[in-house]
């Protein structure tokens, strides 16, 4: 039987209960102005926009966004064979989400509001439909992650960018380049490459490879072991792609056109 259809026979007035509960809770979190500090964003919606553009690039938070939404079909897709056990142990994880988004509201931090968004999706999937389905979506949902805007995270990737530097340096002198190394700086024809500038405005080139490989390594193997391997195995491929990106720009303008 078929998810919607055992969907239609839970009991009606439980399943619209808990579906207004829902809808009631999620526009208070996300739209509600409980940030007052924030003039432009005081709502935790509308400060999650203004912080993925104006620190990831305008393209980061609808790409997460659409990906999230191609792994809700996939999850939709599984979650057809699964029997519809509404449960309450929902609660379960409903609770620690409206506790992050309380601490959150009192700190004024939105970043701790967000870890919330995911318990609460899943936590009313699972007391409409019951752990069998909810199980296929606690990996789209805890993606939402992917929106929080963490300030180590940006200086650990601008660190790994900078360090493209003494390597692009290295291989250019082996193939012959003029190229003169300054702290986290190329100059190459009088062309000068600023690696860390260039990664403070590039997140989005480095984070949606990531993004991607974590969803390969989910949806590729099914044993958890093997989805961690696969990851990690990627992650050199990520470095090097990114390094060669860098590399290509610097060895077009010494031999190349200069306008490039």
């Amino acid at each position: 039987m078929e998810l919607r259809q055992t969907l239609r026979e839970t009991a009606p007035s439980t399943k619209w209960i808990v579906i207004l509960a829902a809808a009631i809770l999620l526009g208070v979190i996300l739209f509600y102005p409980v940030f007052p500090r924030f003039i432009l964003s005081s709502s935790l919606a509308a400060w999650t926009w203004l912080a993925c553009k104006a620190v990831r690039g305008i393209f980061y938070g609808p790409f997460v966004l659409f990906s999230i939404g191609l792994m809700l079909l996939v999850s939709w897709k599984r979650a057809q064979r699964e029997k519809v056990k509404p449960s309450y142990l929902g609660l379960l994880l409903l609770m620690p989400g409206l506790i992050f988004f309380l601490i959150g509201v009192r700190l004024e931090q939105p970043r701790i509001s967000l870890l919330s968004l995911p318990f609460v999706l899943t936590g009313f999937v699972q007391i409409l439909c019951g752990w069998g389905v909810v199980k296929h979506f606690l990996f789209p949902a805890f993606c939402l992650w992917f929106l929080i805007p963490i300030p180590n995270l940006e200086i650990l990737l601008n660190s790994i960018v900078a360090g493209f530097a003494p390597v692009c340096h290295q291989l250019g002198t082996m193939l012959g380049m003029e190229l003169v190394l300054e702290g986290n700086a190329l100059l190459a024809s009088g062309s000068r490459f600023d690696f860390a500038s260039l990664s403070s405005r590039q997140f989005f080139v480095l984070m949606w490879p990531l993004m991607l490989s974590v969803m390969f390594a989910y949806y590729a193997q099914r044993i958890r072991w093997k989805q961690l391997v696969l990851f990690l195995l990627v992650l050199p491929l990520i470095w090097f792609a990114n390094f060669m990106r860098y590399f290509l720009i610097v060895m077009v303008a010494e031999w190349g056109n200069l306008n490039w």
